[in-house]
């Protein structure tokens, strides 16, 4: 189970690394480039983080989606 406290600490840690992009706190943590973007927040209903990626190509997408799954793994 992810606690509020661990999902925190996840959302902080992409801010900090994501930190150049355009940041918007208004629904968890949105990080906008030119060729991609992602939302990630923590569910008020489950004990799990919700992460949204989208990409210009399909191998941009995956590079980013393996990239961010890594980070929030540890």
């Amino acid at each position: 189970m992810l606690s509020l406290e661990k999902g925190s600490k996840i959302i902080s840690l992409l801010k900090t690394k994501y930190g150049d992009g355009k940041l918007d706190e208004l629904d968890g943590l949105m990080v906008e480039y030119g060729n991609w973007w992602f939302n990630i927040r923590s569910s008020n209903t489950q004990p799990v983080v919700r992460l949204v990626v989208e990409a210009k190509t399909k191998d941009l997408l995956e590079e980013k989606v393996q990239e961010l799954t890594t980070l929030i793994n540890g």
